[in-house]
């Protein structure tokens, strides 16, 4: 297993957060903007850190280097739910770093947010790893939303669908 570690994200993360998120393969399968820029990172550092706030970004740490980030995002506190997502730069893909990192998050969303269930999605056709980690983790279809064809900047993907995942947390097993 690869050790890595989660942190909330903060300013001092900016620089290395923009470096390894400012990549087309990596924004063309995640919530990434393309072309992700300073502000973005920023708007990920004010929601993060918001009172109550929506959404928390952690990145992603391994070897002393930050390689991606996990977010809990959508928290609703009173239907005690939130979704899941995660990226992970290019020079570290294939380590079973999303996958740790997902299970951590999701320790956060059902130990500490004390959370009922968590959602994920990913691209059916075009993003089968992410697809993959989510299984393993104990994701299921979510039998409310069924499959959505992509649309805006995820349309050069033609005929590609969004699959909706949730995990209760009786079904966790991280």
């Amino acid at each position: 297993m690869v050790k890595i570690e989660l942190e909330l994200i903060k300013e001092h993360h900016l620089e290395a957060i923009c470096a390894l998120a400012n990549n087309p393969n990596i924004s063309r399968t995640s919530g990434v903007p393309d072309n992700c820029q300073p502000e973005h990172v920023q708007a990920w550092i004010q929601t993060t850190h918001a009172p109550q706030g929506e959404e928390m970004h952690f990145v992603i740490w391994y070897n002393s280097d930050i390689v991606g980030c996990c977010i809990l995002k959508k928290i609703c506190y009173q239907a005690r739910t939130a979704e899941l997502s995660y990226w992970i730069g290019e020079p570290y893909w294939g380590k079973g770093i999303a996958s740790q990192a997902a299970t951590f998050a999701l320790r956060i969303a059902f130990e500490v947010l004390h959370l009922e269930q968590v959602d994920a999605h990913f691209l059916k056709h075009n993003n089968q790893v992410s697809a993959a980690i989510l299984y393993k983790l104990g994701f299921k279809p979510d039998p409310n939303r069924e499959d959505l064809p992509v649309s805006g900047r995820f349309n050069i993907f033609e005929g590609d669908l969004w699959s909706f995942v949730s995990l209760p947390r009786a079904g966790a097993t991280a």
